[in-house]
């Protein structure tokens, strides 16, 4: 199909130049990028979406048991490529049943009325096996910029046959600027909870 696109274009320049008619060239490069970009879905069993947090002076972590993701990307060029994912808020998980009932409360993310948290990638940049992540995360109806930083994993076949992508992403958000502001003081030791927090991202992704 691309030899046919060329010789085209090849056959017609004369023609052009005649008549006086604009020729459109066509980057070899970003045509082929784009007619091979692929479709992949997130193995959320073998992925790992973890956040923490400072509690006094330890850290809590946790991450959610409802969440999904898709890619679309050329195997060979991630220029173009975008990220998509959801996250069922309620879904959270701290291993401590009280504790996660309170952050499904409007103290926290509000799960009844936030029942999603959702990141859309804005640009992808890889340098070899160094990845800069950045998109918009929305939480609590507010939507921030954020930027993810780590390796990717690289490509290998899967055991059905299909390509498998992988990479390992890190960042830290600020809570409160997303509504998230609760917290408590405790006797003796100060306020309980930090802003910050710190995600990790260990993902897996098959070719659909």
């Amino acid at each position: 199909m691309f030899k046919v696109v060329a010789l085209s274009l090849a056959l017609a320049a004369p023609l052009a130049a005649n008549t006086g008619t604009p020729v459109i060239t066509v980057d070899p490069a970003v045509a082929a990028s784009k007619a091979e970009a692929v479709n992949w879905k997130v193995d959320v069993v073998h992925s790992e979406l973890h956040f923490s947090i400072r509690h006094l002076i330890s850290r809590v972590g946790g991450t959610f048991n409802d969440w999904s993701g898709t890619i679309t990307a050329d195997p060979n060029d991630w220029s173009n490529a975008s990220v998509n994912i959801v996250i069922k808020t309620a879904s959270i998980n701290t291993k401590v049943e009280p504790r996660d009932n309170h952050l499904r409360t409007a103290d926290f993310f509000d799960a009844e009325k936030f029942p999603e948290i959702t990141f859309k990638s804005t640009s992808i940049k890889r340098n070899e096996n160094e990845i800069v992540l950045a998109g918009d995360l929305t939480m609590r109806g507010v939507t921030k910029p954020i930027v993810l930083k780590g390796r990717f994993n690289g490509i290998v076949v899967g055991d059905k046959g299909k390509k498998r992508a992988g990479f390992s992403v890190t960042t830290s958000i600020d809570r409160t600027d997303f509504g998230v502001s609760y917290n408590r003081v405790m006797e003796g030791a100060g306020i309980a909870l930090g802003d910050e927090v710190k995600i990790t991202i260990n993902l897996a992704a098959d070719e659909v």
